[in-house]
This record gives C-alpha cells, sequence and structure tokens, in this order.
C-alpha cells in the first residue's frame, strides 16, 4: 500500500491556469480544500479497508 500523496494547490493558481502550467500542473487538477483533500484521503483509505 502506497501512501497518499496529494498536492494542495491554492485557489489563486487554480484561478491563474499560467502559473499551473509553468509549475506541470494539469488542467484538470481542480482546487479542494485541504479539509477536502483529507476527506477523500480518508474515503480512500476506508475504500481499502485501512
Amino acid at each position: 500500500m502506497s501512501a497518499e500523496s496529494r498536492l494542495y494547490v491554492p485557489q489563486s493558481w487554480i484561478e491563474g491556469r499560467e502559473r499551473c502550467q509553468r509549475a506541470g500542473i494539469p488542467d484538470e487538477v481542480t482546487f479542494a480544500s485541504k479539509l477536502e483533500l483529507a476527506r477523500r484521503m480518508l474515503e480512500r483509505a476506508l475504500g481499502h479497508g485501512v
């Protein structure tokens, strides 16, 4: 099992796509708050029986 590794990207970066492109962040990455990212990680872990 691998550790969860989702990158938090500030909303201002998502709104300014040029910055994401320079950083190599794919266009399909959307903003999610740190709380939302944590919730998604927990759901995936629970789904894998952790």
